[in-house]
């Protein structure tokens, strides 16, 4: 039997949307050419989101979104990895930057410049986070992923 909610969990539960924008001077992981980047986003250690590849550029634009429900965004953390597809062999990490929603003061709706930190200069990525408080009727236990619409939004439902 599911334990029952306080009204502190119902007001940071919610839907949060994550918004890849951009990406500026990011580091080149091929030997020819510029890189062609592309963004995986985990929310709590679990894979939401996975952007286009945008070739040949070091400045990418995305503009993607994906949304979330969470039952505690305080408690919930992003991961942004950027990677470079490369034709043969594994993709190259360019850097992953974190966000603790937690430290966000207005996590209603956020714009943040994120450095790719490395041992060298990697680059950074734009992104957003918007937050919408709202009750959560029955605790979700299962992940569960809808197929990708034509549209650059996806939905996921999780328990943060």
């Amino acid at each position: 039997m599911a334990s029952p909610t306080t009204d502190d969990d119902q007001m940071n539960s919610g839907l949060l949307q994550i918004t890849v924008h951009s990406g500026r001077q990011l580091r080149k992981a091929d030997f020819f050419g510029k890189g062609d980047p592309y963004v995986v986003v985990r929310v709590n250690n679990v894979k939401v989101y996975t952007s286009t590849i945008k070739y040949d550029t070091d400045c990418p634009r995305f503009e993607e979104s994906v949304h979330c429900i969470l039952s505690d965004v305080l408690d919930s953390k992003i991961c942004f990895e950027v990677y470079d597809k490369d034709m043969i062999g594994s993709d190259d990490t360019i850097g992953c930057a974190f966000v603790n929603l937690a430290k966000i003061s207005d996590i209603v709706n956020s714009a943040l410049l994120l450095s790719l930190p490395d041992k060298t200069d990697c680059g950074s990525i734009n992104v957003s986070v918007s937050f919408k408080r709202m009750q959560i009727i029955r605790p979700l236990s299962i992940i569960k992923k809808h197929p990708t619409p034509k549209s650059s939004t996806r939905k996921i439902l999780f328990q943060g």
